[in-house]
C-alpha cells in the first residue's frame, strides 16, 4: 500500500520529490533488497536486460511541514 499512500500525499501537495542523495546510500541499498523491490525490478525487466531503476528522495512540502506541526501541536489547556 506505501506507492499508493505515497503517491496520495503527492497528490495533496503534502510531500515533494527531489533528486537522488548520494548521502542515502546505504538507505538506497536497503531498500533495493526488499522482496516488492526485487520483484517489481524482475516483473519490469526485458529478457537479459534489468529494468532501469530511478532513485530519489521525498520530503515533506512546506504545506506538509506546517499540517504536521498543527496537528502535533500539545493541547494547553
Amino acid at each position: 500500500m506505501v506507492p499508493a499512500y505515497v503517491s496520495h500525499l503527492l497528490s495533496l501537495g503534502l510531500l515533494e520529490i527531489g533528486p537522488e542523495d548520494p548521502d542515502l546510500k546505504d538507505d538506497y541499498e536497503v531498500l533495493m533488497a526488499e522482496t516488492s523491490v526485487l520483484q517489481a525490478i524482475k516483473n519490469d525487466s526485458r529478457g537479459p536486460l534489468g529494468a532501469k531503476v530511478d532513485k530519489y528522495t521525498l520530503r515533506l512540502s512546506g504545506l506538509g511541514q506546517s499540517f504536521w506541526a498543527a496537528t502535533m501541536q500539545q493541547d494547553t489547556l
